[in-house]
């Protein structure tokens, strides 16, 4: 990280590659988190302080299953393949479908994807590193006592409540003067999405 002292952040795990030598990280510092997104050869940086913090969010999504079953699709022809032909056939379709069973492998051990936000009174930011939902929740209970105590406490049951009804409101209709949400109301899972049916 040009321009930044190391010793200061400490990196979280996970990383958002959406693009070839496009990707971003999340690091760690005394009162914010800090994201380093590179595209190309250039550099940005945002910083979100604990005590600005109003929600971070997850949302489980289905992609990590659909990638399961069209992987497993994928290697149930080619083993099909492998059998019907013989000699060099039988060894590259056996080849092609052992990488795809590698991928699949990674894949479910990754666990669930999600989607994470994060909120504050004036933006809403996606965190792209945390797309699957194992790590996103050990960072999650890493930054719950930081928040909490960069805010001064705990929420009020009454609080928790009004915040949540927040939450769920449409984005025209978000009321960001809100205040700030802490500790046990950090983060929420909502319902997993179903994927549908597989198609080869």
């Amino acid at each position: 990280m040009p321009g930044v002292k190391e010793k200061e952040y400490k990196k979280l795990p996970g990383i958002s590659a959406p693009g070839i030598f496009v990707y971003s990280k999340l690091y760690l510092a005394k009162d914010h988190l800090l994201r380093v997104s590179n595209i190309g050869f250039s550099e940005d940086y945002k910083r979100f302080f604990f005590k600005d913090i109003q929600a971070i969010t997850l949302r489980k999504t289905a992609t990590a299953k659909i990638i399961s079953y069209v992987l497993a699709g994928l290697i149930a022809l080619l083993a099909t393949a492998a059998i019907l032909f013989s000699g060099d056939g039988t060894i590259l379709y056996s080849s092609i479908g052992g990488f795809f069973l590698i991928i699949l492998v990674i894949n479910l051990l990754r666990g669930a994807t999600c989607v994470c936000t994060l909120k504050t009174a004036v933006q809403i930011e996606t965190l792209g590193s945390l797309g699957r939902l194992p790590r996103a929740r050990k960072v999650l209970a890493r930054l719950q006592p930081l928040i909490a105590q960069a805010q001064g406490g705990e929420l009020t049951p009454e609080e928790a409540s009004s915040r949540m009804q927040e939450l769920a409101k449409p984005p025209g209709e978000e009321n960001f003067s809100a205040p700030p949400i802490a500790s046990d109301m950090l983060a929420f899972i909502e319902p997993p999405v179903e994927p549908p049916p597989a198609t080869i």
